[in-house]
């Protein structure tokens, strides 16, 4: 899955998560660019990540994602590749 596909499947993850369809996440999207996304709807929004890509993260990784770009990196090394 390329980067554009990541990006593609994270937004529709965000826009439930964060119950907004007109949601735009980019590499340096932070919790500040979007309204409601605080420690709670964090916790939300990594458990449907990892729901939707079949992937687990570690604390370590979660604690380190700076922004959205972080998360997209952290997504495609956990991904199998074909």
């Amino acid at each position: 899955m390329d980067r554009a596909d990541v990006f593609a499947t994270l937004t529709e993850v965000f826009e439930d998560v964060f119950q907004a369809d007109d949601l735009t996440v980019h590499d340096g999207t932070v919790a500040a660019d979007i309204p409601g996304w605080d420690s709670l709807s964090n916790i939300q929004m990594v458990l449907a990540v990892e729901r939707r890509f079949k992937i687990r993260m570690t604390a370590a990784q979660v604690s380190g994602l700076k922004d959205v770009g972080s998360l997209v990196t952290v997504i495609q090394k956990k991904l199998p590749h074909a």
